[in-house]
């Protein structure tokens, strides 16, 4: 997901691990989805910025990649420290590309 603030390009890239390892099986317990950070450089090169946070699946609750999303993006709007008007602009991105 791109998100442009104040002229500057960020990539939020999802992704799912399932014990900490890359797998398939995402319904199990200690499934995680995290969001992480880059800012995109010219060239649409990506640079990591250390920012990231996570979604952790208890053992009660069913998977859901959709909640995972929305949990960890969450966090990581917090990690950034954006005011309400960038986070709404976030969340509209994000439901544009998500529909969810």
């Amino acid at each position: 997901m791109i998100i442009v603030l104040e002229n500057v390009k960020y990539a939020v890239q999802f992704n799912r691990r399932n014990n900490g390892t890359a797998g398939e099986l995402f319904h199990e317990p200690g499934t995680t989805t995290h969001a992480e950070l880059y800012k995109v450089l010219d060239g649409n090169s990506l640079e990591y910025l250390n920012a990231h946070a996570s979604a952790y699946l208890h053992p009660n609750d069913r998977f859901s990649k959709s909640k995972g999303r929305k949990i960890a993006l969450a966090k990581l709007l917090k990690i950034m420290g954006l005011n309400k008007e960038q986070r709404t602009f976030v969340w509209q991105v994000y439901f544009e590309k998500h529909n969810k």
